[in-house]
């Protein structure tokens, strides 16, 4: 069986880069069609699907869709639950959203016919991140509170800090600082123990914690502590010579300096 292993702040990325491989042909060759729907050893023909999709996305989603087909024909969760996935990715690097989200939903019930957390997990995030496109904030939440339900249930840490991050950024967004402030120091004392420092994508984490709290103080007008965040922040992206969160840093602590400057000023009037 396989097991996805991949972060959910990156798992819709991969397929970015897509418009500059895809080739002109939109039909598969008959012996495809027929290894997809036929071959016994399912991992062969993923593998095969993904090599496809780091050549030619198009083929790709030709495939998944027939092994789709292969899934619903045989009652089989587990092809259906890799397909409608794999076509949920395709689908939202198209930009083709609402599509995105009919495969993700399908993912997520497959997930849950088949009772594995992880799986749920990741149709659950296709669905936050297409909300998260199409400006639908609130349904992008509820996805991701639907997570953190899973993750409890299913005993799944290793998805727990980007999940705060995640509903904290969110909420921030939605005007939430205060519940914002809650999820993201709750990810932020986690990102700080030392069994969670060998994580994948730790600096990304961190500094995004980091930065949402300073964001959250900012709103509040508490902006001596947005400052502490941010000089924090400022250290460990200098430290680890991350020069596009030093920047981001250093204009977010020149603004606070200048709301704290007005905030004197209407204090002094």
């Amino acid at each position: 069986m396989r097991v996805i292993t991949v972060s959910l702040l990156s798992i819709i990325l991969f397929l970015s880069f897509y418009k500059g491989l895809a080739f002109q042909e939109k039909s598969m060759s008959k012996a495809d069609i027929a290894f997809i729907s036929n071959e016994k050893d399912t991992d062969s023909i993923q593998s095969f699907l993904d090599q496809r999709i780091n050549i030619d996305i198009d083929q790709a989603e030709l495939g998944y869709k027939v092994y789709l087909d292969r899934g619903l024909k045989e009652k089989n969760d587990t092809i259906q639950f890799w397909a409608n996935f794999y076509l949920g990715q395709i689908a939202y690097s198209k930009k083709k959203y609402d599509l995105a989200i009919q495969y993700g939903s399908k993912s997520v019930q497959s997930g849950e016919k088949l009772n594995q957390g992880s799986y749920i997990i990741s149709g659950l995030s296709i669905l936050g991140a297409c909300y998260q496109k199409k400006r639908d904030r609130e349904n992008s939440l509820n996805q991701y509170l639907r997570m953190k339900k899973i993750i409890k249930q299913y005993n799944l840490k290793e998805y727990e800090i980007e999940n705060l991050v995640s509903i904290g950024q969110i909420r921030i967004r939605l005007g939430q600082n205060e519940k914002a402030l809650i999820s993201l120091k709750k990810g932020l004392e986690l990102l700080e123990k030392p069994e969670y420092k060998s994580q994948n994508n730790y600096n990304a984490k961190y500094l995004s914690a980091i930065q949402g709290i300073g964001v959250c103080f900012y709103k509040l007008t508490n902006y001596d502590e947005a400052l502490k965040y941010y000089y924090q922040g400022l250290q460990h992206a200098e430290k680890s010579n991350l020069k596009e969160y030093i920047i981001d840093f250093n204009l977010n602590i020149g603004l606070t300096y200048i709301g704290k400057k007005n905030m004197l000023k209407r204090f002094l009037i």
